[in-house]
Order: structure tokens, then sequence, then C-alpha cells
């Protein structure tokens, strides 16, 4: 940046053509110049216009003396011959003789109209003269002899001839002055009629009446021309002087340029002006202090930077051992917790197998429920049909107790014997079919029913033996007395049996229906508290399911976290190494910074 700062001790010069007071001058030249451009223009035509009015009305005023010197002459003339002709007369009558013999009378016209036309000129313009033109256009004289009697050229006094031909009388026409191109050259003319209603021309260049006039300018644009020089030299001088202050403000500006901020000796006195140097010295002032308060405290800025970077390099340093001992505690704390992942995801896994047999515990509890249900109306039902074939039994007890009376009273009559073989074959029946019934119940009460359906047999067994019996009663008649008397015995000890044991086993069956009643009530108690706890356990395990899967996810998410956050460490333990080089980069700009500030000179 040191080479990049203008050299000092040397003040830039600014070309002569590239400095302000030649631009200015140069403004000023060319508005004056412009000015003056106009002006002369204007003048010039203000005085070729004022000059053209003037010549119009001398030319005419000279056009009408001619012609009157002409009437004049004519009348002399006229009175001369005693022809008792007028003026006006004795001219058209000279015209008609020369219009009728041009050669012969050509010399004549010129000796007689040059005598009085000859010497009419304009004064000042050389190669003036005055011609005359007859009314049909034929040149009655002229400077030049071989002009007269051959028509007239131009077109201007052509012009005049067609009005007279056309019927317009010389005093309708009357006198006047024109400009008019003969030749490529520009011709001043002015006319009038003589009393014979002939005209008589003046005429002179153009150009030769002007000449005055652009010799006049031609002196006027030289005394402006140096008027303008020494103005632009006096001016050129003031606006010298009057710049003269901003050189010196730009001197300062200079300095300040070249880091130059120490006081200058005009800087105060510039400072005080009232215009708008005055303004720009008070701005360049002010802006020199704030930049000197910049420098100095770009100074103390510099001592605290690299005070903070020696404190930031100390701090990158022990941020970079802790990370580096973080970096290394978190991948093993990350390594913990996937290992803890694992075993959550197999806890995970054995509790879902809890809940699927905690569900077959529950089918089966519920499947045992039905069961003790059915269990329980069968023991009902074994218990309903125990007490009605305890009241039948005891029934046929009683009965049979009463007719085997009543046949052992009467087993002496031999005629009662068919009744007595028709109540025991209706016993028989009735035996066989408890028999039946009580096998029946007994097969099914299982267990419980084993001793029942011993009994239920031998019941059985009677009832086939009595069936057999009955049907042998009438092929052994003549053994009636005898069988009476067995049967006597048999029916005592029938008795016995039914009374002693059958009636006490049914009432023992009952009893037993009755506790296997309450036994499967209490077991369908048992189901049900067993169904509702594996509901509660089910439960239990979908909050432990979901509380373990939370923890995996908390689990997994720390140690990804805790991955991220080693893979951080590593970046901040990088990083710490970029801070080591930045510090070092700052460290070099803040020596950058030293030198740069050292290039202000302040005192």
């Amino acid at each position: 940046m040191a080479n990049e700062v203008q050299q000092k001790g040397k003040e830039p010069k600014v070309a002569f053509v590239h400095s302000l007071a030649f631009k200015f001058t140069a403004l000023i030249f060319v508005i004056v110049l412009a000015i003056i451009s106009v002006l002369e223009t204007t003048s010039s035509m203000a005085n070729v216009s004022a000059l053209e009015d003037v010549y119009h009305n001398y030319t005419q005023d000279v056009a009408e003396a001619a012609a009157t010197s002409v009437d004049a002459m004519m009348e002399g003339r006229a009175n001369a011959l005693s022809g008792g002709l007028d003026g006006p007369e004795t001219e058209n009558n000279s015209i008609s003789f020369l219009i009728n013999n041009p050669d012969g009378y050509r010399q004549e016209m010129f000796d007689t109209f040059n005598e009085t036309l000859g010497g009419i000129t304009l004064k000042g313009v050389d190669g003036s003269y005055a011609y005359m033109v007859s009314a049909d256009g034929t040149m009655v004289y002229h400077p030049t002899v071989d002009k007269i009697g051959n028509p007239v050229e131009n077109d201007a006094v052509k012009n005049l001839v067609s009005q007279l031909q056309s019927g317009k009388t010389p005093e309708e026409i009357g006198s006047g002055s024109v400009v008019y191109m003969f030749k490529g050259a520009k011709k001043y003319a002015g006319y009038a009629f003589t009393a014979g209603g002939n005209m008589v021309i003046v005429t002179g260049d153009y150009d030769v009446v002007m000449a005055p006039i652009r010799q006049m300018q031609k002196i006027s644009l030289l005394i402006a021309s140096i008027c303008i020089v020494v103005a632009l030299v006096l001016l050129y001088i003031v606006i010298k002087l009057m710049l003269r202050p901003i050189h010196d403000v730009g001197e300062i500006i200079t300095k300040t340029a070249d880091l130059d901020f120490r006081k200058t000796a005009n800087g105060d006195k510039l400072a005080k002006r009232k215009d708008e140097i005055g303004l720009m010295a008070k701005a360049v002032s002010q802006m020199r202090r704030n930049l000197r308060g910049i420098i100095n405290r770009l100074m103390d800025t510099s001592g605290l930077i690299g005070n903070d970077m020696a404190d930031l390099e100390a701090s990158s340093s022990d941020v970079n051992n802790k990370c580096t001992d973080n970096s290394a505690t978190t991948e093993e704390l990350a390594a913990t917790m996937q290992e803890a992942a694992a075993t959550v995801e197999h806890i995970n896994g054995n509790i879902q197998d809890m809940q699927t047999e905690a569900q077959k515990i529950n089918e089966l509890a519920k499947n045992g429920e039905k069961f003790s249900e059915e269990v329980m109306g069968r023991a009902e039902q074994l218990h309903r049909t125990t007490e009605e074939s305890t009241d039948s039994t005891r029934h046929i007890y009683e009965n049979v107790k009463v007719k085997a009376d009543s046949a052992l009273e009467g087993a002496k009559a031999v005629d009662k014997i068919n009744e007595l073989t028709n109540s025991i074959m209706e016993i028989s029946d009735q035996t066989s079919l408890l028999a039946l019934n009580a096998s029946i119940e007994a097969a099914r009460a299982g267990e419980a029913g084993r001793g029942f359906a011993v009994v239920a047999g031998e019941i059985g067994n009677l009832a086939k033996q009595t069936t057999e019996a009955v049907a042998n009663i009438n092929s052994i008649v003549g053994d009636v007395i005898d069988a009476v008397r067995n049967m006597s015995d048999c029916l005592n000890e029938t008795n016995s049996f039914i009374g002693d044991t059958v009636l006490t086993d049914y009432e023992n069956f009952a009893k037993v229906s009755e506790q296997y009643q309450q036994d499967a009530d209490a077991f369908k108690d048992s189901m049900v508290q067993i169904r509702e706890g594996v509901g509660s356990l089910d439960s239990q395990i979908n909050e432990v399911t979901g509380s373990i899967g939370g923890i995996s996810e908390s689990v997994t998410d720390s140690a990804n976290a805790i991955s991220d956050i080693a893979g951080k460490t590593s970046d901040i333990v990088n990083g710490t190494g970029t801070t080591s080089e930045k510090v070092d980069e700052c460290r070099e700009c803040v020596s950058d910074l030293e030198g740069i500030v050292k290039e202000f000179r302040l005192q």
C-alpha cells in the first residue's frame, strides 16, 4: 500500500491547457466570441439593410434627377428647333428615328443624351452609370455606343417594359429602385420616367455599393479581436488570482494524499474565508482532523489487536487441548451408547416374546373360562340329575320295599306270580334306564364319578339279571317257592344295598357334584383373574415396550448426537488449527497496519 502512495515532496504540476484558469478563460472567450459574433452579424445585417434602404432611395433620387435633366434638355431642344413640338414629342420623335434606323442614329443618340446622362453616376460607386430605355424596351442611350438601338438585356427593366405594354401608365408604375442579377453580378438600379414615358435608369455593382460596409466590418472585427486578446490576458490574470486559494487548498489536499497531516501555514487563513473556497477549506480541515483522529484510533486499536491476538492464541491452544480430550471421551461414550442401544434392542425382542406368550396365556385363560362355564353347567346338570335319581331311587326303594314285603307276604300265592313278574319287569326296566343314565353321568363326571359308575354298573347288571329272571319266571314256576325265598333274601339284600349303599352313594355323588360345581366356579374365577392379570400384564408390557422403544430411540439419538458431537469436536480441533493460522495472519495484518500507520505524519 505504501508503494501506491504518491511520492512525497513532489508537488504535482497541472499543464497549462488543463488548468482551471485556462478552462475558465477559454469558456469566457467562447461566450464573448459568440456574443460578439451575434452582435457583429446583427449589426452587419442592420447596416446592410440600412445601406440598402439608403441606396434604394439614393438611386431613385438620382434616376429622378436624371429624368428631370432629360426632360429639361428635350424642352430646350424642342424650343431650339422651333418645329412646334414640345419636349416629350421631340424625345419620342428622336427615339422613333433610332428604332427605324439604329445604325444611322446610334451615334447621334449617344451625342444627344451623353451630355445630360454621361456624367451621372452614383457617388462613391465606381463603375456606376446611367442609361435610357424606350417604352418598348429599346436601348436609347448607354455609355457603350454599340448597345444603343438594341433591346434591353436585364430582367428588371424587361419587367417594367412589360408593365407599360400591359397598359399601365408611368404614373401608375412610378419611380423606384431594384436589385437584380445581370451576368452573375448583383446590381443596384434606380429608375424614373421622363415626360415622354421613357425610362432613365441609374445602376451600379452591389458589391461596390456594399464595399464600405465590408471595410467597416473588417476594421471593427480587427478592433474587437485586439480587445478580446487584451481582455483575455487580463481575464486570465484575474482568474489566476481568484483561483490561487483553490491552488492552496489543492496543496493541502495533496499533502493529505501524501499522508502528511501536519498543520499547514495557510490552512487557518483559507478556512476563515467567507466564500465557497472557505467552505471547501473548512471541509478539508475538518476531514484532516477526522483522519488524524482515525489514525490515532488505528494506532491504539493496532496495539489492542496485538494483545488480543496473543490472548486468542493462548485460548485457542487451550481449547484445542480440551477439544482433543473431549473428542476421545465422546468417541468412547458413543461406542458405549451403541452397545446400550444393542442391549435395548435385545431386551425389546425379549419383551415382544413375553408379550406373545402373555397373549397365548390370555387366549388359554379365555378358553379355560369358557370351559369352566361348560363344566359348571354340566356339574349343575349332574347335580340336578343326581337329585332326581336320588329321589327316584328313594321312591323305588320305598316301592321295592313295600312291594318286596307284599311279595314276601304273597309269595305263598302262586297265582300272584304273574303280577309280581310284571312289577319286577317294570322295576327292571326303570332300573336299567337308571343304570344307563347313571353310567352316562358317571362317564361325564370322569374321575369324580368313578365310584358312582361302579354302582351304576352293578345296578345295570342287577337289572339285567332281573330281566333274565323275569324271562325265566314262567319256565321256573316250579321253583317259584324256592326262588321267592331266595328272592326274598335277595330283596332284603337289595333293599339293604339300595338303602345303605345306593342312596348313600347318590347322596355322596350329589355332594361331589356340588363340590365339583364349586370347584368349576372357583376355576372360572381363577381363569377370569388370570385373564385380567394377563390383560394388565399385556398393558404393562405394552407400556414397557413403548418405554423401551423410547429408550432405544433416545439411546440411538444420544449415540448419533454423541457421534455428531465427536465429529464437531474434531471439526473444532481442526478449526482451532485454522484459528491459529488466522491468528498468524491477523498478526501479519497488525504488522502491516502498524507499517501503514507509520506512513502517516501527524507531527
